[in-house]
């Protein structure tokens, strides 16, 4: 995740960014508002420091995803409007009898998963009333808060939330619940329903699908690096995950060993770690869980990033992935890295973008056309990605 300081508005300064068309897709996301302009391919080579070549080929990406509308002799605008709005319209349209709807996403790049939610959003919206407006707030905190107070003032009809769950955002989306405004909390289940309706992932049913399937591979000391969030509010996910680490370990038969949990500390009081961050955060557990008279032969790790320093720490200690120590969590590819030995892809429950989106999307719909849908609460379930960073147990063990 990318972290940031604590900032009254949004983000929208100009940044270097490195060779390649991901990185000028971020940025033409993160800087312009629906309905702006955005500069030609020459202009973005130039102020990013980037190949032509990587401009154009972020604005045709962007364009065919829906993000960016394209007008001849006018340019283009990020998608929420059909280039700068008439003075006759109100901040709610971007063109007669189409409303806006908020896309509040605290990471365009977390796991590719806005970027990803974004296009799969666009697409759920386009035969309707309604055209989907990106409120970018980098992980913000006070920027996330800013963005949900402001949704009615600034004309929009509903919104999707996919942010932080600080206290402050949690009561501004209670409070907006409470008025009547239609809203999907996105990504996060929590135990009530006076935050809106939500869509998320089961993370109970995603740990205890890793756990089972590390348990069939034969491993039976099977550790988990969770972690401690900075609010007593924000733990409902985790607390999620461990008891479906817990389940998980019960179904197989095993014990549940105390010292085989270990809860990384959060050490960022204001803001989201980076992803460096994040791996820097796992490599002293791991070095722990690896100098215990049994060690783990299995680690369910959170997601690819933070599985970075706990693998660092394996091989430093000599270990071969997955020969000596397997590793799995919320299964996706692994960053990429310098040093060999790292797997490609950590295995483990992953799930379909495209259903998150296509469920927040319907849920939306209903919520603006006056019907309460059908259940306030959806979780989407996982399946099994395999990958190169499991497999059984080393015979001696």
């Amino acid at each position: 995740m990318n972290g940031e300081t604590t900032n009254a508005s949004p983000p929208r300064r100009t940044r270097r960014v490195r060779n390649g068309h991901e990185p000028v897709k971020r940025y033409i996301l993160e800087t312009f508002r629906p309905g702006d302009h955005v500069p030609g391919e020459a202009e973005l080579s130039k102020r990013l420091k980037v190949s032509y070549y990587a401009a154009a080929r972020a604005l045709n990406e962007l364009n065919s995803q829906g993000l960016l509308v394209r007008e001849q002799g006018r340019g283009s605008f990020l998608s929420g409007g059909q280039g700068p709005a008439r003075k006759e319209e109100t901040p709610a349209t971007v063109e007669r009898g189409v409303q806006r709807v908020a896309f509040v996403a605290g990471d365009l790049d977390h796991d590719g998963m806005s970027l990803t939610l974004l296009a799969s959003l666009n697409r759920q919206f386009r035969n309707t009333p309604y055209r989907l407006a990106v409120r970018a707030t980098g992980l913000n905190n006070a920027v996330e808060l800013t963005e949900l107070q402001h949704l009615p003032d600034d004309g929009f009809a509903g919104a999707i939330a996919l942010v932080e769950e600080t206290e402050e955002n949690l009561a501004q989306l209670r409070a907006l619940s409470r008025r009547g405004f239609p809203l999907v909390l996105m990504d996060h289940a929590r135990d009530d329903d006076d935050h809106g309706a939500q869509v998320a992932i089961d993370h109970q049913a995603a740990m205890q699908m890793v756990v089972r399937r590390l348990a069939e591979l034969g491993h039976r000391r099977i550790a988990f690096l969770s972690h401690t969030e900075r609010s007593a509010q924000v733990f409902q996910a985790l607390k999620r995950m461990e008891r479906g680490y817990q389940a998980g370990l019960a179904a197989a038969g095993l014990p549940f060993r105390p010292e085989y949990l270990r809860r990384i500390p959060a050490v960022y009081p204001d803001r989201a770690p980076t992803r460096e961050e994040l791996a820097f955060m796992t490599y002293p557990p791991m070095h722990q869980l690896l100098c215990l008279a049994e060690p783990p032969t299995a680690v369910v790790t959170l997601n690819p990033h933070f599985a970075v320093g706990a693998m660092q720490a394996a091989l430093n200690a000599g270990l071969k992935l997955p020969h000596d120590l397997s590793f799995a969590g919320l299964g996706g590819a692994m960053p990429r890295q310098e040093q060999r030995g790292f797997p490609a892809v950590l295995a483990g429950a992953s799930i379909n973008v495209d259903d998150l989106g296509r469920e927040a999307a319907k849920m939306l719909n209903q919520l603006l056309a006056g019907q309460p849908p059908e259940h306030l609460q959806l979780l989407v379930q996982p399946h099994w990605l395999d990958g190169d960073s499991v497999a059984p147990p080393p015979a001696d063990q």
